[in-house]
């Protein structure tokens, strides 16, 4: 029969403490790595791309990046532009109605959703802006939201907020949670 003498036993008890706390989850930022670095490498690389939607022969969205990297999943297609995305929406006529921009996007190809993130600009062709730090487009639905903070200018206000929901041309829109409006005569 085999005698432990306490050193021993305290010795195990602390290798096992040390080995199960070493198997904690990762941290998030190395998820995030780790979700990055299992997508391998980009199927498609692309400068300065134009990607154009039409319906009944007719532009009604276009996509601008300056860089796009397409990676395919069993799911569905990628799209990373990491120098920004500008979004074009057209009415009927072909006029420009409204433009989105940001610092860097990711699309998802056949659900048609696309998360803009980095100093977001929503324009309208009535003389509004929106300035926000990340915004989602559906475009099945033909809807931008963000749970963000929101600033809105229009020739007469500016409107503060957290949260948004807007059809995608930007023509009507809903702050969730309005903080602020101040008219813009009370500024001079």
């Amino acid at each position: 029969m085999r005698k432990y003498n306490s050193i021993s036993i305290a010795g195990i008890f602390i290798s096992s403490f040390l080995f199960i706390s070493a198997c904690k989850e990762k941290p998030v930022e190395s998820q995030t790595i780790l979700v990055k670095d299992s997508l391998g490498i980009p199927s498609e690389i692309a400068d300065s791309i134009i990607i154009n939607y039409s319906e009944n022969a007719e532009r009604i969205v276009k996509l601008k990046a300056r860089l796009m990297e397409r990676y395919t999943t069993k799911e569905d297609n990628l799209l990373f532009m990491k120098k920004g995305l500008e979004i074009y929406f057209y009415s009927e006529g072909g006029k420009l109605k409204t433009t989105i921009k940001s610092d860097w996007a990711k699309r998802f190809e056949k659900s048609r959703k696309t998360e803009l993130h980095g100093n977001v600009i929503v324009t309208n062709d009535k003389g509004e802006s929106m300035a926000t730090d990340e915004i989602y487009w559906d475009q099945f639905q033909r809807k931008i939201y963000t749970s963000k903070f929101v600033t809105i200018t229009t020739p007469t206000e500016i409107l503060k907020g957290q949260g948004l929901e807007a059809n995608d041309d930007f023509s009507s829109y809903e702050i969730k949670n309005p903080t602020g409006i101040i008219k813009r005569n009370d500024l001079q």
